[in-house]
């Protein structure tokens, strides 16, 4: 559902300092809207954050992160690495910070999660962010092109599954890369030679399956070989 509110979001920031004053007033000035969900939490009436609800929406937390864990072992298999490899965070809140940590010149997305896709490929390009330039395009089938080199590019694809990443196993065994997901964006993969160093910016157990993170940085060495693709 959606509502006619006087509130803005500034999609080029993950800003959240002092969120809950501003929910506070989203709340006092809005009483008959609320619960309200918005990009940054739920807005609620006075009085439902006591310790029973704190408790059971950390327990959602926990039932989310456990869920999260046990499908990034299953990447982790299709891919052929470790399950400690994998980072557990939301890639569209960390990209900027990403392009930037890994000095990216560009970056081009592709979407193969678009089930309602018709007529093949859509694409777009020319879209300047924070000084980069973005491409982007949404199918349905993994093209090898995507990780053709090109300087300073970093690739993020999204919108994958288990097949998809098994598809892009053999390539990925020599291509630095970065792989991840969280429940409400599903499974990525970022792919650019520094691509290693963006796991710094998911430090807690929090983002690590199982809360185990890895002793060393990622390599692009894999810990099993995949079984050769057919096709």
């Amino acid at each position: 559902m959606a509502h006619d509110l006087a509130l803005t979001h500034n999609s080029l920031t993950v800003n959240l300092a002092r969120l809950d004053e501003a929910h506070r007033h989203v709340a006092a000035i809005y009483p008959a809207l609320l619960p309200m969900r918005t990009t940054c939490g739920v807005v609620r009436p006075r009085g439902q954050d006591g310790p029973i609800r704190t408790a059971l929406r950390r327990r959602r937390g926990v039932a989310t992160w456990w869920r999260e864990s046990l499908r990034a072992r299953r990447l982790a298999r299709a891919a052929g690495r470790s399950t400690h490899d994998m980072i557990l965070g939301d890639i569209r809140l960390a990209i900027d910070e990403a392009l930037e940590t890994i000095d990216a010149a560009s970056l081009h997305v592709v979407n193969l999660g678009n089930s309602a896709l018709e007529g093949g490929r859509w694409s777009v390009d020319g879209l300047p962010r924070l000084g980069r330039t973005v491409s982007a395009e949404v199918g349905r089938s993994v093209d090898y092109g995507w990780f053709s080199a090109v300087a300073g590019r970093a690739v993020l694809v999204t919108g994958i599954d288990e097949g998809a990443v098994g598809g892009l196993a053999p390539l990925l065994a020599d291509t630095p890369h970065l792989l991840g997901l969280a429940e409400d964006t599903g499974a990525w993969l970022l792919v650019h030679p520094a691509a290693a160093r963006v796991r710094a910016q998911w430090r807690t157990r929090r983002s690590a399956p199982f809360g185990r993170r890895p002793a060393t940085a990622t390599t692009t060495t894999p810990t099993a070989r995949p079984a050769p693709v057919a096709g």
